[in-house]
């Protein structure tokens, strides 16, 4: 089966490339993805979530609910992808898979791939010191 919104699964997006994405499912299954600001950062970057559900069956409010997060510290940018992966299948699977159509038809998914678009930022900008995941150092070897 061709996706309809094609992604590489096989690498970490930066925080602007995350977002278009989210944009590129909303414009893809307008009747099942609305995105929603909920705020912003310390340091002003957009908490972009996606609201999953098939709007035909009803408000999202008047269903269960499943919420979605992702990225919640700076080094695990591993889960905001997670996040959009799940939403993704959801909408990609729908009508083809059952248990992914009842779940959009009955539940409404609250995804948030970056709960923290800042550490994610800081990551992909300068992730070569004590607090990168990938840096092999320990904050201890930096203590003096």
């Amino acid at each position: 089966m061709k996706a309809k919104v094609p992604f590489a699964w096989d690498r970490y997006y930066h925080l602007d490339e995350m977002h278009d994405a989210m944009r590129q499912l909303a414009a893809a299954w307008p009747g099942f993805v609305e995105l929603r600001s909920i705020g912003t950062s310390v340091e002003g970057r957009d908490l972009l979530m996606a609201v999953v559900t098939d709007q035909a069956t009803g408000k999202d409010t008047e269903k269960t609910a499943f919420w979605c997060d992702g990225n919640i510290h700076g080094n695990e940018v591993q889960g905001a992808e997670a996040a959009l992966y799940a939403a993704w299948y959801l909408l990609e699977r729908h009508g083809d898979v059952e248990q992914a159509t009842r779940l959009l038809d009955e539940r409404v998914f609250y995804v948030l791939p970056m709960q923290n678009p800042d550490g994610r930022a800081h990551w992909f900008e300068a992730a070569n010191d004590s607090s990168s995941s990938r840096s092999g150092v320990r904050p201890s070897d930096n203590d003096g």
